[in-house]
């Protein structure tokens, strides 16, 4: 039979051979019939020769030439027709019974893993979602050895704070810096610890970040072993750290100023600098990492010490030029009477000195002992007994006086006040207060001049001069020039008065101690009162006390058994300190007249009067 087929549009006939075996069936083993028993041939041995073939006639072989030369024709047609057509598909060959069960197997095995594996992605998505969503930390959880597994935030930060976490963090970073210069770290706010807030925090944050595989895998890793998550932490605050660190730097540069040079320890004795303080100094970036280390290792407190530099040596000869010199006592400046200080005497070893600069740390104290020389006399020894004591105090009162009165009075008291005199000075009361006039702020007020009572500029100041007056004589000055009034006053025992006019008589004393005086005066425009006080340095605690004789009658020379006025003499008695009387010293004799209207002249005086006013004589009144 012939099959025909299409390669391409080419049609290919292809032939069966002849003797070609009829189709096998499918499946079906190959069997070879047995040869009937008189139809199997028989074989011979070797030895005999097989039969010739047949030769066929001279038409067989024309016939099967021509068919050879016919099938070389549709071979060669053939492979043509394979040369432009596609190339047919193979017949695929069906899989036996063993493959066939193999597979099956294998598709059931995948099926069933691939179930176990949907399963176990679907049981860990829901164990991760349930582990995330927890409100409570994962199981096996520790802080720092604490146990804090399945507590909630609130509960882990109660035990943190009842095991003494606060009391703990809460302890800063102590830097000592040379010189006991010290600045503190809050290690909290480095960010080198944590608080007991943020440590419950980040115990809760772990296995609850809201990625549930991985929150399962620390679920896991949490079960099988303990996590200890007491060394979470922030990162470092540099800003804050760095911030400290200029404080503690800033003392210390504050530290250096102050050691510069050198100092006189007086007290002890001692002459004292510090190694290398004008030159060494400290490495800011050095500190700062070991400021940092210091945190990261968990350690309260940092001893630093690096400093940078080379100290110098001073020169101590011109250090000993400007130290050594001998001891001198404080004095006054007679012009000014201005204390000059006195002068400590010092010295010491320059060789020693430059020993012990030598021995001396960097920046550590270097102690040399020096030789002190005190004065007798200090400075502050002779300001103490400048005006230190009263030497003299008057007071006198004046009740009934008018307002321009007083009003002369309490400027002729601001006048005085303050006034100092040296050793040897003089005052003078005209020239202190001046001529008394208007412009100079006087007022006029009730005077006694030539014997009468009349209205004068400055009418009062006598009370203040005759005041100072006795002040002056119980401070046991001198007095230079002092005239009584014509009448009697009031307001001082007799001969205590002392009267001033412009520009005679006038009232002068000189300061006859070894020490200033200065005069202090105050008015009570009030309590109309006026105070005068000298103060000096009383050296030997003597004091004067001023009394008169007691009041005597003045008679009329000519007519003398009529009294015209009264005299007294005024003494000094001068005590020590234990209240002797040591001496007695006459001061002033003093008499005053009766005002006319207070005299009872006898009658020939009248006549004598008459005669004089008729030019016959005169009586002059001493």
């Amino acid at each position: 039979m012939a099959e025909r087929k299409e390669y391409g549009g080419a049609h290919v006939r292809r032939e069966e051979p002849e003797h070609s075996a009829a189709p096998k069936k499918r499946g079906a083993e190959k069997k070879t019939a047995p040869a009937q028993p008189d139809e199997r041939p028989v074989k011979k041995h070797s030895q005999e020769k097989k039969a010739a073939p047949a030769q066929p006639d001279e038409r067989t072989q024309r016939k099967q030439s021509r068919a050879s030369a016919e099938r070389a024709r549709r071979r060669e047609r053939f492979e043509e027709g394979l040369a432009a057509a596609p190339e047919a598909p193979k017949k695929k060959r069906r899989p036996s019974a063993k493959k066939r069960r193999r597979a099956r197997r294998m598709r059931n095995t995948l099926i069933v893993l691939l179930s176990l594996l949907i399963a176990l992605i679907g049981g860990g998505l829901y164990a991760g979602a349930s582990v995330s969503g927890s409100t409570t930390n994962l199981p096996n959880v520790y802080l720092r050895g604490i146990a804090v597994g399945g507590l909630t935030e609130e509960q882990t930060e109660a035990r943190l704070k009842a095991q003494g976490w606060e009391e703990e963090t809460s302890v800063p970073l102590t830097v000592t810096l040379p010189g006991e210069v010290q600045f503190e770290v809050n290690r909290i706010k480095a960010g080198a610890v944590l608080s007991a807030r943020r440590m419950a925090e980040n115990a809760f944050r772990y296995g609850h970040s809201g990625h549930w595989i991985a929150d399962l895998s620390s679920y896991v890793k949490a079960m099988m072993n303990p996590v200890d998550l007491g060394e979470i932490s922030s990162a470092l605050d540099g800003t804050y750290i760095l911030a400290q660190m200029q404080s503690g730097l800033d003392a210390f540069d504050a530290l250096k100023a102050e050691r510069g040079g050198y100092t006189v320890d007086k007290e002890r004795e001692l002459l004292r600098l510090y190694k290398g303080a004008d030159a060494l100094r400290l490495d800011r970036d050095k500190l700062y990492n070991a400021v940092v280390d210091t945190l990261l290792a968990g350690d309260t407190a940092l001893n630093y010490t690096a400093l940078e530099g080379e100290p110098i040596m001073p020169d101590f000869n011109v250090i000993y030029q400007a130290l050594a010199v001998e001891p001198r006592d404080a004095s006054y400046v007679p012009e000014t009477w201005e204390v000059v200080d006195e002068v400590v005497g010092c010295t010491f070893s320059v060789e020693q000195a430059e020993e012990r600069w030598n021995a001396a740390a960097p920046l550590g104290e270097v102690a040399v002992p020096l030789t002190i020389t005190y004065p007798e006399v200090t400075g502050e020894q002779l300001r103490s007994v400048l005006f230190r004591d009263i030497l003299g105090t008057q007071t006198t009162y004046f009740p009934y006086s008018v307002p321009n009165r007083v009003s002369n009075i309490n400027l002729a008291c601001s006048i005085l006040n303050g006034i100092v005199l040296l050793p040897g000075q003089s005052l003078s009361y005209n020239e202190t207060l001046g001529q008394r006039t208007e412009e100079a702020g006087f007022l006029p007020a009730g005077a006694y001049s030539d014997g009468e009572v009349v209205e004068e500029v400055g009418g009062g100041i006598c009370q203040v001069s005759s005041t100072l007056y006795c002040a002056e004589v119980m401070a046991n000055l001198e007095t230079v020039n002092r005239t009584n009034h014509y009448f009697r006053v009031d307001y001082l025992p007799i001969g205590f008065d002392a009267t001033v006019s412009w520009p005679g008589p006038d009232f002068v004393f000189r300061n006859n101690r070894d020490y200033p005086i200065k005069i202090v005066a105050y008015c009570d425009t009030v309590e109309r009162y006026l105070t005068i006080e000298i103060w000096g340095t009383n050296v030997d605690g003597t004091h004067v006390e001023m009394r008169n004789n007691g009041v005597y009658t003045v008679y009329d020379p000519v007519y003398t058994a009529t009294a015209v006025g009264t005299a007294t003499t005024t003494y000094r008695d001068l005590y020590d300190a234990e209240g002797n009387l040591i001496a007695t010293t006459q001061e002033r004799y003093s008499d005053y007249h009766k005002h006319a209207e207070d005299i009872d002249w006898p009658p020939e005086k009248y006549a004598a009067d008459a005669a004089a006013e008729s030019g016959e004589a005169e009586v002059m009144f001493g």
